[in-house]
């Protein structure tokens, strides 16, 4: 994850990086249980990926958000 440390010593969280970071976690424990052997139910996959997309979008804005009240620059 990459932070910044700004005046007040706070660190600033790149929403981009944790985004791409939590999408690819989640790719990559698809593929650790598929190696493992173990079916995935896609159906449930097909449900969830799109509820578990827009809560990033969602934490994406807030994130941003957040930072743009806070770094006037």
């Amino acid at each position: 994850m990459t932070a910044h440390r700004n005046q007040n010593q706070h660190y600033r969280v790149d929403a981009n990086s944790l985004i791409w970071g939590v999408i690819l976690l989640g790719v990559a424990t698809i593929g650790l249980v598929r190696s493992f052997g173990v079916a995935i139910n896609w159906q449930v996959v097909q449900v969830a990926a799109p509820l578990v997309l827009i809560a990033l979008g969602a934490l994406g804005l807030v994130i941003n958000r957040h930072q743009s009240r806070q770094d006037p620059s």
